[in-house]
């Protein structure tokens, strides 16, 4: 016999039999699964030795052809020059955070996972800016609103402390090891 649903007012799913509920999760699920991991494990994932996994190790070197200038250099080329003492001092902040935790695995694929992130925001949403040559002001809101505010976003909170400004220190060390260019 069939069930009247007239006038229902439903704030979620209504269904007169059985209702299947499928999870699709978010791309920043992996994100926040790796930093529950991280939170759980503490000490107990320990790294062999001081190796790094090879997608972290992928941007802590610098590709062969761009050992040309420094990130002073990229700054001041860009129009930045108010920015070299603190992206140098950002980029010095980023690689030591990167390195105490080092002996983490999951806490490298934290890492790995930002960079790769920060990188490919970058290369999509602020490379064709740069290249158009869009006003500073247009790259600089690119970088905010298209790479810096969605990773923070996926990550929440981490046991890694990964904010706006730690989060703006990892893109300093990628634009100073050559991975990232505003010019």
């Amino acid at each position: 016999m069939p069930a009247s649903q007239n006038d229902n007012i439903v704030g979620g799913s209504i269904a007169g039999r059985d209702l299947t509920i499928t999870n699709s999760f978010p791309a920043s699920t992996q994100i926040k699964l790796l930093c529950e991991r991280l939170q759980s494990e503490g000490a107990n994932n320990a790294a062999n030795g001081t190796e790094f996994i090879e997608d972290l190790q992928h941007f802590l070197d610098r590709p062969a052809s761009e050992f040309g200038r420094t990130l002073r250099e990229k700054l001041v080329d860009s129009n930045r020059e108010e920015l070299v003492a603190f992206a140098e001092e950002a980029k010095e902040r980023a690689m030591k955070k990167i390195m105490r935790f080092q002996s983490s695995i999951t806490a490298q694929e934290i890492f790995a996972y930002v960079l790769g992130e920060l990188h490919t925001r970058f290369l999509l949403h602020v490379s064709p800016l740069v290249l158009s040559h869009a006003s500073r002001a247009e790259v600089d809101a690119a970088m905010q609103e298209k790479v810096i505010t969605p990773v923070v976003d996926a990550l929440g909170p981490s046991p890694l402390v990964l904010n706006q400004s730690s989060v703006l220190a990892l893109l300093f060390y990628l634009a100073g090891n050559c991975h990232i260019k505003w010019d």
